[in-house]
């Protein structure tokens, strides 16, 4: 058990580095994105293409950090196996147990609840996970210290349907036309540093690419904030050889 945990603990100290890169990297490309957008006068090639050759370094920089944990970890776990499709049950309580602990290190008790249907094919995990996740991370935030967040998985004639409700401090009116914008954020650090905003855009892009849709439903007056994915079964099934 010493061993496990002094290993485990070298690799956290390895992520933390990796997502301290991570957020740099994210922050300065949405930076570049939003002077390119406003055309700012200051930009020439020779500046542009250093200023990409620094990103390019980090995310180089984050690839050899990850390479280092994943051969760590795989030593540690049983099956060094990735499922790119797993049972959807399964992708859904790794999310909540994740999730569970996030809010723990928060300080939050949130209650998890899930609503699955028991017809829906193996889905490609990174996928779901991806799409997911952001949302269910984005709600455990949006609570202030108890409430409860439903996810739902259901399946049509020809989509996968996922809804993530939670009752925290909901989105109001006037911003809501906002959040899928790159850079738009509520959420800051202990600093007063704004995140990046880029998690919500992240998601319906994905979403989009997958010739999916994605709806919020905000009910103010109840504090419920519901999104709704709606994505082709087709885009997330193993495809037939």
């Amino acid at each position: 058990m010493f061993l496990l945990i002094s290993n485990l603990y070298a690799e956290s100290i390895q992520l933390k580095k990796s997502l301290s890169y991570a957020e740099n990297i994210t922050r300065n490309c949405y930076n570049l994105y939003e002077r390119l957008q406003n055309n700012h006068s200051d930009f020439n090639s020779k500046k542009l293409s250093q200023e990409l050759l620094n990103i390019a370094g980090q995310v180089h920089e984050i690839k050899k950090d990850n390479q280092r944990i994943y051969a760590g970890l795989s030593k540690i776990i049983l099956s060094e196996d990735s499922k790119d499709y797993m049972n959807v049950i399964e992708i859904a309580s790794i999310m909540i147990k994740t999730n569970r602990k996030y809010a723990a290190s928060l300080g939050k008790k949130i209650e998890f609840l899930t609503d699955i249907s028991s017809n829906i094919p193996e889905l490609h995990s990174y996928t779901v996970m991806s799409i997911i996740n952001n949302l269910v991370s984005n709600s455990v935030e949006s609570i202030e210290r108890n409430g409860i967040i439903k996810i739902y998985i259901h399946k049509t004639y020809s989509s996968i349907v996922f809804k993530v409700e939670d009752n925290g401090s909901g989105i109001p009116e006037r911003k809501r036309e906002l959040i899928f914008k790159p850079g738009y954020t509520t959420k800051y650090n202990e600093l007063g540093e704004p995140s990046t905003g880029i998690g919500l855009s992240y998601v319906k892009e994905i979403v989009t690419n997958l010739k999916g849709k994605i709806f919020l439903n905000n009910e103010a007056k109840n504090k419920q904030t519901i999104f709704t994915i709606e994505i082709p079964i087709k885009s997330l099934v193993r495809r037939m050889t």
